[in-house]
Protein backbone atom coordinates (compact mmCIF):
# COMPACT_ATOMS: atom_id res chain seq x y z
CA UNK A 1 0.00 0.00 0.00
CA UNK A 2 1.98 3.47 -0.68
CA UNK A 3 2.40 6.28 1.37
CA UNK A 4 0.18 9.33 2.30
CA UNK A 5 1.58 12.37 4.13
CA UNK A 6 -0.51 11.45 6.93
CA UNK A 7 1.07 8.19 7.74
CA UNK A 8 4.96 9.43 6.91
CA UNK A 9 4.23 12.31 9.08
CA UNK A 10 2.91 10.27 11.84
CA UNK A 11 6.27 7.33 11.58
CA UNK A 12 7.13 6.53 15.05
CA UNK A 13 11.05 5.71 15.69
CA UNK A 14 11.28 2.57 17.16
CA UNK A 15 14.22 0.94 18.87
CA UNK A 16 15.85 -0.63 15.50
CA UNK A 17 15.46 1.60 12.69
CA UNK A 18 12.19 0.36 10.09
CA UNK A 19 11.24 0.98 6.20
CA UNK A 20 8.45 2.20 5.19
CA UNK A 21 7.37 1.12 1.73
CA UNK A 22 5.77 3.69 -0.95
CA UNK A 23 5.74 2.46 -4.69
CA UNK A 24 8.42 1.86 -7.33
CA UNK A 25 11.40 1.33 -4.75
CA UNK A 26 10.89 4.31 -2.73
CA UNK A 27 10.78 3.95 1.24
CA UNK A 28 10.63 6.00 4.53
CA UNK A 29 13.40 4.65 6.72
CA UNK A 30 12.92 5.93 10.34
CA UNK A 31 15.84 6.24 12.26
CA UNK A 32 16.08 5.63 16.43
CA UNK A 33 16.70 9.06 16.88
CA UNK A 34 13.85 9.76 15.14
CA UNK A 35 15.29 11.00 11.98
CA UNK A 36 13.42 10.25 8.56
CA UNK A 37 15.23 9.65 5.29
CA UNK A 38 13.89 8.73 1.73
CA UNK A 39 15.72 5.49 0.39
CA UNK A 40 15.22 3.94 -2.98
CA UNK A 41 15.88 0.38 -3.33
CA UNK A 42 17.18 -0.69 -6.97
CA UNK A 43 18.95 -3.98 -8.64
CA UNK A 44 21.81 -3.10 -11.05
CA UNK A 45 23.20 -5.38 -13.14
CA UNK A 46 22.12 -8.37 -10.87
CA UNK A 47 22.74 -6.37 -7.83
CA UNK A 48 20.74 -5.08 -5.21
CA UNK A 49 21.24 -1.03 -3.97
CA UNK A 50 20.28 1.12 -2.01
CA UNK A 51 20.65 5.44 -3.07
CA UNK A 52 19.21 7.98 -0.60
CA UNK A 53 16.84 10.37 -1.95
CA UNK A 54 16.50 13.00 0.33
CA UNK A 55 15.66 13.89 3.94
CA UNK A 56 12.25 14.11 5.29
CA UNK A 57 10.20 16.90 6.41
CA UNK A 58 12.54 19.28 4.06
CA UNK A 59 11.69 16.71 0.87
CA UNK A 60 7.98 15.94 0.61
CA UNK A 61 6.31 12.61 -0.06
CA UNK A 62 5.53 14.31 -3.80
CA UNK A 63 8.99 15.56 -4.08
CA UNK A 64 10.61 12.00 -3.25
CA UNK A 65 8.19 10.59 -5.92
CA UNK A 66 9.33 12.44 -8.64
CA UNK A 67 12.73 12.38 -7.89
CA UNK A 68 12.91 8.43 -7.18
CA UNK A 69 11.21 8.78 -11.08
CA UNK A 70 13.88 10.75 -12.16
CA UNK A 71 16.27 8.10 -10.91
CA UNK A 72 14.79 5.50 -12.74
CA UNK A 73 14.23 7.15 -15.45
CA UNK A 74 18.10 7.09 -15.18
CA UNK A 75 18.06 2.94 -14.55
CA UNK A 76 15.94 2.61 -17.64
CA UNK A 77 18.75 4.41 -19.76
CA UNK A 78 21.31 1.99 -18.49
CA UNK A 79 23.03 4.23 -15.85
CA UNK A 80 23.52 3.58 -12.64
CA UNK A 81 21.99 6.22 -10.66
CA UNK A 82 24.27 5.90 -7.55
CA UNK A 83 27.08 6.34 -9.79
CA UNK A 84 25.32 8.87 -11.69
CA UNK A 85 25.08 10.94 -8.39
CA UNK A 86 28.38 10.92 -7.54
CA UNK A 87 29.57 12.39 -10.41
CA UNK A 88 26.62 15.37 -9.72
CA UNK A 89 28.33 15.47 -6.36
CA UNK A 90 31.80 16.04 -8.21
CA UNK A 91 30.64 18.66 -9.64
CA UNK A 92 29.21 20.77 -7.31
CA UNK A 93 32.35 20.56 -5.28
CA UNK A 94 34.28 22.00 -8.34
CA UNK A 95 33.36 25.65 -7.28
CA UNK A 96 34.07 28.78 -9.49
CA UNK A 97 37.33 29.11 -7.27
CA UNK A 98 38.70 26.20 -7.53
CA UNK A 99 38.35 25.89 -11.55
CA UNK A 100 39.63 29.35 -11.95
CA UNK A 101 42.84 27.98 -10.32
CA UNK A 102 43.03 24.70 -12.48
CA UNK A 103 42.17 27.44 -15.30
CA UNK A 104 45.45 29.45 -14.36
CA UNK A 105 47.63 26.55 -14.18
CA UNK A 106 46.87 25.43 -17.72
CA UNK A 107 47.88 28.94 -19.24
CA UNK A 108 51.20 29.67 -20.28
CA UNK A 109 51.38 33.66 -18.76
CA UNK A 110 54.01 35.66 -17.98
CA UNK A 111 54.94 36.06 -13.97
CA UNK A 112 53.28 39.35 -14.51
CA UNK A 113 50.31 38.20 -16.77
CA UNK A 114 49.76 35.92 -14.05
CA UNK A 115 49.80 37.67 -10.96
CA UNK A 116 47.04 40.39 -12.37
CA UNK A 117 44.72 37.48 -13.29
CA UNK A 118 45.16 35.68 -10.15
CA UNK A 119 44.56 39.01 -8.20
CA UNK A 120 41.39 39.62 -10.32
CA UNK A 121 39.79 36.89 -9.19
CA UNK A 122 40.84 36.87 -5.83
CA UNK A 123 40.02 40.48 -4.77
CA UNK A 124 36.56 40.94 -7.35
CA UNK A 125 35.59 37.43 -8.59
CA UNK A 126 35.78 35.07 -5.68
CA UNK A 127 33.87 36.98 -3.22
CA UNK A 128 30.82 36.73 -5.05
CA UNK A 129 31.32 33.77 -7.33
CA UNK A 130 34.12 31.97 -5.74
CA UNK A 131 31.84 29.14 -3.95
CA UNK A 132 29.55 28.76 -6.37
CA UNK A 133 29.64 25.06 -8.25
CA UNK A 134 31.03 26.39 -11.34
CA UNK A 135 28.54 24.55 -13.12
CA UNK A 136 25.37 26.56 -11.86
CA UNK A 137 26.85 29.65 -12.42
CA UNK A 138 24.12 32.08 -14.63
CA UNK A 139 24.33 34.72 -17.15
CA UNK A 140 22.01 36.84 -14.40
CA UNK A 141 24.60 36.62 -11.72
CA UNK A 142 27.71 37.19 -13.66
CA UNK A 143 26.18 39.99 -15.02
CA UNK A 144 25.28 40.99 -11.27
CA UNK A 145 29.01 41.01 -10.42
CA UNK A 146 29.85 42.77 -13.51
CA UNK A 147 27.60 45.64 -12.25
CA UNK A 148 29.07 46.03 -9.08
CA UNK A 149 32.10 47.25 -11.29
CA UNK A 150 30.61 48.96 -13.72
CA UNK A 151 28.36 51.44 -11.32
CA UNK A 152 31.70 51.85 -9.53
CA UNK A 153 33.32 53.06 -12.16
CA UNK A 154 35.62 50.52 -12.80
CA UNK A 155 34.83 49.48 -16.14
CA UNK A 156 38.15 48.31 -17.74
CA UNK A 157 38.13 46.43 -14.30
CA UNK A 158 34.62 45.00 -15.48
CA UNK A 159 35.81 44.45 -18.89
CA UNK A 160 38.87 42.24 -17.95
CA UNK A 161 36.71 40.50 -15.24
CA UNK A 162 34.40 39.35 -18.29
CA UNK A 163 36.97 37.76 -19.87
CA UNK A 164 38.68 36.14 -17.23
CA UNK A 165 34.76 34.38 -16.13
CA UNK A 166 34.41 33.63 -19.95
CA UNK A 167 37.70 31.99 -19.97
CA UNK A 168 37.36 29.95 -16.75
CA UNK A 169 33.70 29.04 -18.29
CA UNK A 170 35.28 27.49 -21.47
CA UNK A 171 37.89 25.73 -19.36
CA UNK A 172 34.80 24.67 -17.68
CA UNK A 173 33.32 23.45 -20.81
CA UNK A 174 36.14 21.36 -21.97
CA UNK A 175 36.29 19.11 -18.60
CA UNK A 176 32.54 18.29 -18.91
CA UNK A 177 31.55 20.61 -16.05
CA UNK A 178 29.57 23.05 -18.16
CA UNK A 179 27.45 22.88 -20.78
CA UNK A 180 26.66 26.97 -21.66
CA UNK A 181 28.95 30.11 -21.10
CA UNK A 182 27.47 32.74 -18.60
CA UNK A 183 30.32 35.25 -19.82
CA UNK A 184 29.43 35.28 -23.28
CA UNK A 185 27.73 37.84 -24.99
CA UNK A 186 27.43 39.84 -22.02
CA UNK A 187 30.20 42.54 -23.02
CA UNK A 188 27.35 44.29 -24.61
CA UNK A 189 25.55 44.53 -21.82
CA UNK A 190 27.94 46.54 -19.42
CA UNK A 191 29.20 49.68 -20.45
CA UNK A 192 32.82 50.37 -22.63
CA UNK A 193 35.58 51.83 -20.76
CA UNK A 194 36.29 55.16 -22.99
CA UNK A 195 39.03 54.79 -25.53
CA UNK A 196 42.38 56.20 -23.56
CA UNK A 197 43.77 59.53 -24.54
CA UNK A 198 47.17 58.55 -23.05
CA UNK A 199 47.81 59.23 -19.99
CA UNK A 200 47.65 62.58 -18.00
CA UNK A 201 50.67 63.83 -17.30
CA UNK A 202 52.36 67.37 -15.68
CA UNK A 203 55.27 68.54 -18.31
CA UNK A 204 55.52 71.51 -17.71
CA UNK A 205 58.32 72.16 -15.05
CA UNK A 206 55.48 74.79 -13.04
CA UNK A 207 53.03 72.40 -12.52
CA UNK A 208 55.56 69.63 -11.95
CA UNK A 209 56.46 71.44 -9.06
CA UNK A 210 53.12 71.54 -8.04
CA UNK A 211 52.86 68.24 -8.13
CA UNK A 212 56.61 67.21 -6.36
CA UNK A 213 55.01 69.80 -3.54
CA UNK A 214 51.35 68.32 -2.86
CA UNK A 215 53.00 64.99 -2.36
CA UNK A 216 55.71 66.30 0.32
CA UNK A 217 52.33 67.52 2.20
CA UNK A 218 50.51 63.93 1.48
CA UNK A 219 48.95 62.89 4.76
CA UNK A 220 48.15 59.38 3.96
CA UNK A 221 49.63 56.05 4.27
CA UNK A 222 53.70 56.52 4.59
CA UNK A 223 53.86 53.80 2.17
CA UNK A 224 51.44 55.58 -0.57
CA UNK A 225 53.61 58.95 -0.67
CA UNK A 226 56.92 57.31 0.08
CA UNK A 227 56.21 55.01 -3.64
CA UNK A 228 55.33 58.73 -5.27
CA UNK A 229 58.22 60.41 -3.99
CA UNK A 230 60.07 57.45 -5.59
CA UNK A 231 58.29 56.90 -8.58
CA UNK A 232 58.69 61.00 -8.89
CA UNK A 233 62.73 59.76 -9.23
CA UNK A 234 63.04 56.22 -10.89
CA UNK A 235 60.68 56.81 -13.82
CA UNK A 236 59.36 52.90 -13.39
CA UNK A 237 56.13 51.97 -14.77
CA UNK A 238 53.34 51.50 -12.85
CA UNK A 239 52.80 47.71 -12.59
CA UNK A 240 57.02 47.68 -11.66
CA UNK A 241 56.50 50.04 -9.24
CA UNK A 242 54.16 47.80 -7.29
CA UNK A 243 55.66 45.01 -7.97
CA UNK A 244 59.33 46.09 -6.80
CA UNK A 245 61.16 43.76 -4.15
CA UNK A 246 63.28 43.98 -1.77
CA UNK A 247 65.58 41.04 -3.26
CA UNK A 248 65.74 42.98 -6.51
CA UNK A 249 67.76 46.30 -4.93
CA UNK A 250 71.66 45.62 -4.13
CA UNK A 251 71.74 48.62 -1.43
CA UNK A 252 75.54 48.57 -2.02
CA UNK A 253 75.63 49.47 -5.71
CA UNK A 254 72.18 51.87 -5.34
CA UNK A 255 71.06 49.78 -7.94
CA UNK A 256 67.54 47.46 -8.92
CA UNK A 257 67.76 44.49 -11.32
CA UNK A 258 64.10 44.15 -12.34
CA UNK A 259 63.25 40.80 -13.61
CA UNK A 260 62.85 40.76 -17.71
CA UNK A 261 58.89 39.15 -17.01
CA UNK A 262 58.06 42.27 -14.88
CA UNK A 263 58.37 44.49 -18.00
CA UNK A 264 55.72 45.72 -20.22
CA UNK A 265 54.72 43.52 -22.92
CA UNK A 266 57.56 41.15 -23.10
CA UNK A 267 57.48 37.41 -23.77
CA UNK A 268 59.79 34.65 -23.24
CA UNK A 269 63.43 35.31 -22.55
CA UNK A 270 63.79 38.76 -21.43
CA UNK A 271 67.00 40.93 -20.35
CA UNK A 272 66.71 41.92 -16.60
CA UNK A 273 66.37 46.15 -16.16
CA UNK A 274 69.07 47.78 -14.31
CA UNK A 275 68.24 50.92 -12.76
CA UNK A 276 70.51 52.70 -10.96
CA UNK A 277 68.74 54.89 -8.15
CA UNK A 278 69.94 58.50 -7.14
CA UNK A 279 70.89 59.53 -3.66
CA UNK A 280 67.35 61.18 -2.97
CA UNK A 281 66.10 57.90 -4.03
CA UNK A 282 68.01 55.89 -1.76
CA UNK A 283 66.94 57.95 0.84
CA UNK A 284 63.28 57.21 0.56
CA UNK A 285 64.30 53.49 0.23
CA UNK A 286 65.97 53.52 3.43
CA UNK A 287 62.99 55.37 4.95
CA UNK A 288 61.07 52.33 4.09
CA UNK A 289 62.92 49.31 4.75
CA UNK A 290 61.91 49.79 9.10
CA UNK A 291 58.63 49.43 7.75
CA UNK A 292 59.05 46.89 4.52
CA UNK A 293 62.40 45.71 4.86
CA UNK A 294 61.21 42.06 6.79
CA UNK A 295 59.04 41.66 3.69
CA UNK A 296 58.62 41.20 0.25
CA UNK A 297 57.69 44.45 -1.63
CA UNK A 298 59.26 47.40 -1.22
CA UNK A 299 55.84 49.05 -1.14
CA UNK A 300 53.42 46.39 0.22
CA UNK A 301 49.88 47.39 0.57
CA UNK A 302 49.06 49.25 3.54
CA UNK A 303 45.92 46.95 4.13
CA UNK A 304 48.19 43.57 4.35
CA UNK A 305 51.11 42.91 7.19
CA UNK A 306 54.26 43.16 5.49
CA UNK A 307 56.13 39.58 6.10
CA UNK A 308 53.00 38.17 7.35
CA UNK A 309 53.43 35.49 4.31
CA UNK A 310 49.91 37.33 2.95
CA UNK A 311 51.60 40.81 2.24
CA UNK A 312 50.02 42.01 -1.29
CA UNK A 313 51.23 44.22 -3.69
CA UNK A 314 49.48 47.98 -3.66
CA UNK A 315 46.58 47.88 -6.16
CA UNK A 316 47.25 49.38 -9.52
CA UNK A 317 44.55 52.43 -8.64
CA UNK A 318 46.15 53.25 -5.48
CA UNK A 319 48.70 55.80 -6.72
CA UNK A 320 46.44 57.34 -9.10
CA UNK A 321 43.67 57.59 -6.15
CA UNK A 322 46.27 59.32 -3.95
CA UNK A 323 46.80 62.01 -6.65
CA UNK A 324 43.50 62.33 -7.29
CA UNK A 325 43.10 63.36 -3.75
CA UNK A 326 45.84 65.46 -3.92
CA UNK A 327 43.63 67.85 -6.31
CA UNK A 328 45.56 66.15 -9.75
CA UNK A 329 42.46 64.05 -10.97
CA UNK A 330 42.36 64.35 -15.37
CA UNK A 331 46.06 66.21 -14.80
CA UNK A 332 48.77 63.77 -13.86
CA UNK A 333 48.66 59.79 -12.82
CA UNK A 334 51.59 57.45 -12.02
CA UNK A 335 52.14 57.03 -15.17
CA UNK A 336 52.63 60.17 -15.92
CA UNK A 337 55.71 60.82 -13.95
CA UNK A 338 57.59 58.67 -17.12
CA UNK A 339 56.09 61.32 -19.45
CA UNK A 340 57.14 64.05 -16.96
CA UNK A 341 60.62 62.73 -16.64
CA UNK A 342 60.97 62.30 -20.23
CA UNK A 343 60.12 66.01 -21.23
CA UNK A 344 61.52 67.97 -18.61
CA UNK A 345 64.64 65.99 -18.54
CA UNK A 346 65.06 66.46 -22.20
CA UNK A 347 63.71 69.93 -22.67
CA UNK A 348 64.55 71.95 -19.46
CA UNK A 349 67.94 69.50 -18.31
CA UNK A 350 69.32 69.38 -22.12
CA UNK A 351 70.29 65.48 -21.66
CA UNK A 352 71.44 63.04 -23.65
CA UNK A 353 68.26 61.69 -25.53
CA UNK A 354 68.92 57.92 -25.54
CA UNK A 355 70.03 58.07 -21.83
CA UNK A 356 66.60 59.54 -21.02
CA UNK A 357 64.98 56.37 -22.96
CA UNK A 358 67.20 53.93 -21.33
CA UNK A 359 66.19 54.83 -17.90
CA UNK A 360 62.54 54.54 -19.49
CA UNK A 361 63.51 51.03 -19.89
CA UNK A 362 62.78 51.63 -23.71
CA UNK A 363 65.14 49.81 -26.23
CA UNK A 364 68.03 52.04 -27.97
CA UNK A 365 70.27 50.86 -30.54
CA UNK A 366 70.51 46.99 -31.83
CA UNK A 367 70.91 44.13 -29.06
CA UNK A 368 74.82 43.83 -30.28
CA UNK A 369 75.39 47.36 -29.41
CA UNK A 370 73.37 46.76 -26.18
CA UNK A 371 75.24 44.15 -24.62
CA UNK A 372 78.29 45.43 -25.43
CA UNK A 373 77.62 48.54 -23.86
CA UNK A 374 76.01 48.36 -21.33
CA UNK A 375 78.42 48.68 -18.35
CA UNK A 376 79.04 52.43 -19.91
CA UNK A 377 75.00 53.04 -19.96
CA UNK A 378 74.59 52.19 -16.63
CA UNK A 379 76.55 55.39 -15.20
CA UNK A 380 75.51 57.39 -17.65
CA UNK A 381 71.91 56.53 -16.27
CA UNK A 382 73.39 57.02 -13.08
CA UNK A 383 74.14 60.23 -13.56
CA UNK A 384 71.24 61.31 -15.68
CA UNK A 385 69.19 59.89 -12.94
CA UNK A 386 70.94 62.09 -10.27
CA UNK A 387 70.75 65.39 -12.01
CA UNK A 388 67.25 64.89 -12.33
CA UNK A 389 66.37 64.19 -8.53
CA UNK A 390 68.61 67.20 -8.21
CA UNK A 391 66.30 69.09 -10.35
CA UNK A 392 63.39 67.82 -8.71
CA UNK A 393 64.89 69.53 -5.56
CA UNK A 394 64.91 72.71 -6.96
CA UNK A 395 61.39 72.09 -8.39
CA UNK A 396 59.82 71.55 -4.64
CA UNK A 397 61.72 74.28 -3.42
CA UNK A 398 60.43 76.64 -5.36
CA UNK A 399 64.29 78.14 -6.18
CA UNK A 400 64.98 79.40 -9.31
CA UNK A 401 65.52 76.84 -11.67
CA UNK A 402 69.49 76.79 -12.91
CA UNK A 403 69.82 74.08 -15.63
CA UNK A 404 72.62 71.40 -15.02
CA UNK A 405 75.17 70.55 -17.39
CA UNK A 406 74.61 68.72 -20.49
CA UNK A 407 75.20 64.94 -20.71
CA UNK A 408 73.90 65.59 -24.80
CA UNK A 409 77.06 62.96 -26.17
CA UNK A 410 78.67 61.87 -23.43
Amino acid sequence: MALSDVKVRNAKPREQRYRLADADGLYIEVMPTGRRYWRMRYTYRGKRRWLTVGVYPAMTLAAARRECRERRELLDAGKDPLAERKVSDARTELTFSKVAERWLDAQELGTRTRRDKAARIENHLAPHLGDRPVGELTSPEVLAVLRIMESAGKLEQARKCRQIIEGVCTYAIGEGLLVTNPAVGLSKLIRSPAKSKGHPAAIEADAFAGVLRSIEGYTGTMTVRAAMLFVSLAPVRSAELRCLRWDFYDAETMMFKIPGDLMKGTQGDVPNHLLPVSRQASEVLDAMRPLSGHGVYVFPSPTTPSGSGREKTLSENTINSALNALGFKGLHTCHGFRSSFSTLANEKLNLDPDTIERCLAHLVGTEVSRAYNRGAYIDQMRDVLQRWADYCDVLRSGSNVVLLRSTRGV
